[in-house]
């Protein structure tokens, strides 16, 4: 067929060549796109929406069956690649064509296809106002300990769905997965939190194209999933992510774009570095803080608050199990400087290193500070009660010599205290009662 050119950009009503009928369609998407204006880089919603301009130009021309065919092979793009917002606009200009074109047997098989994948998308904005209330609750009961709030979240977490899970489309499978590890990471079930968030990532990493489009989701994801692996002592599970995350990072998006990068650095540099910690590879633990310290020179302005805070916290015990009680201290008091940092389960650690360096005096004010501060917040557990009547005997018997007792007696208040959730939690971020059995036995 020949190459013609389109005078001043119309389309003529007859063009030459003996295989008209069979390249008919191919050359009107031709001729769109060389009218189409758009000469950005084609993403897929750009390459859909100027699937939908040429449709319009179509049916502007009173082609309305080829216009109809085209929307069909936009919205088959919209939803593999999930662009909901797209799919919607394409389901608008159908309609606009249903309306003017006249009726057939194929038009009703259109309109049948097009109320499906409606359907479809009501599922998946359904789910997603589903888990932004669960999450909105989870925060709300979190912060005022409402038993009201619980009831609501418990019975909305009982909704039983009218579909098989499997059967359900992208975005609704995802935002069943985000709601329901909420909850249970509410209600310390951490175990199953981890199942969802691990069903959620899969799902973003099953479709390539909606990882690229949102990477934060899938890093944020990934941490979320890396910090509950952590407190299920899934060290190894903690590595293996990392280092498949950063190997598919480069096939899934742009990761030498700086904000990515960086990105990228924060949501598994600290977790590779505590799993190795907890792991007490603590040579190639001290690899990963040196690279860290390093990336923070460069990155320390452009990492958000929380996701330092996790940076802070991963070097500190690093720092303390390679015995830098002094570079664990540097990184936890500039996490309790921060009010976002201020957790219960990290302040025994905190005491631990004042006591460690001998700052006695420091260590009584800090005590009474975060006593009186636990109290108001109603707060102050059994566990966190013991350790700090622990600290504040320490503080006030200058003679070390003199502290054995003061250890045995706290031993043996904790030997009680194994079942106790809040201990657990406190026990999970820093072993004290390793620590005080380490301090019996060297005296």
């Amino acid at each position: 067929m020949k190459i013609i050119e389109l005078p001043n950009g119309k389309i003529p009503k007859v063009l030459p060549g003996k295989h008209l009928a069979s390249e008919r369609f191919s050359l009107y998407e031709l001729i769109l796109h060389a009218l189409n204006e758009s000469k950005k880089k084609r993403t897929i919603t750009s390459r859909i929406a100027e699937v939908n301009r040429n449709a319009e130009l179509l049916h502007e021309r009173g082609m309305g069956t080829h216009a109809l065919h085209m929307l069909k092979r936009g919205k088959k793009m919209g939803i593999q690649h999930q662009e909901l917002g797209s799919v919607l606009r394409t389901l608008d200009l159908e309609q606009e064509i249903f309306r003017t074109h006249p009726s057939s047997t194929w038009l009703l098989g259109a309109a049948r296809e097009s109320l499906k994948v409606l359907e479809e998308m009501k599922l998946s904005i359904t789910w997603k106002e589903f888990y932004l209330r669960v999450h909105v609750l989870a925060l709300e009961y979190a912060k005022s300990q409402n038993s009201e709030v619980m009831e609501v979240l418990q019975s909305m977490i009982r909704i039983q769905p009218e579909r098989a899970l499997f059967t359900w489309p992208f975005y609704a499978k995802l935002y069943h997965a985000f709601a329901f590890a909420d909850y249970f990471q509410l209600v310390q079930d951490t175990w199953n939190s981890s199942i969802h968030l691990r069903a959620a990532l899969e799902q973003l990493l099953s479709y390539p194209s909606v990882a690229g489009r949102q990477p934060g989701l899938l890093l944020s994801t990934s941490s979320g999933l890396m910090g509950t692996l952590l407190s299920l002592g899934e060290y190894e599970q903690v590595l293996d992510l990392s280092s498949r995350l950063r190997a598919l990072a480069g096939d899934i998006f742009n990761v030498k774009e700086r904000p990515l990068k960086v990105q990228l650095f924060a949501d598994t540099e600290p977790y590779e570095l505590e799993a190795l910690t907890r792991l007490k590879r603590l040579e190639e633990a001290g690899k990963v803080a040196g690279r860290i310290e390093v990336s923070l020179k460069s990155y320390a302005t452009e990492i958000g608050g929380m996701e330092m805070l996790v940076i802070l916290r991963a070097l500190a015990k690093a720092y303390y199990a390679s015995q830098d009680p002094e570079g664990a201290f540097r990184c936890l008091s500039r996490v309790f400087m921060d009010e976002r940092g201020k957790h219960s389960q990290e302040n025994i650690f905190y005491l631990v290193l004042f006591y460690e360096l001998k700052k006695f005096e420091e260590l009584a004010d800090m005590v009474a500070k975060m006593r009186r501060q636990l109290i108001s917040q109603k707060r102050l557990h059994k566990t966190e009660f013991i350790m700090m009547e622990l600290f504040m005997k320490l503080s006030r018997t200058a003679v070390t010599r003199d502290h054995l007792f003061f250890f045995e007696e706290a031993m043996h208040e904790l030997m009680n205290m194994e079942l106790d959730h809040n201990y657990r939690k406190s026990i999970a971020v820093f072993d004290f009662r390793e620590w005080i059995s380490e301090k019996i036995k060297s005296r």
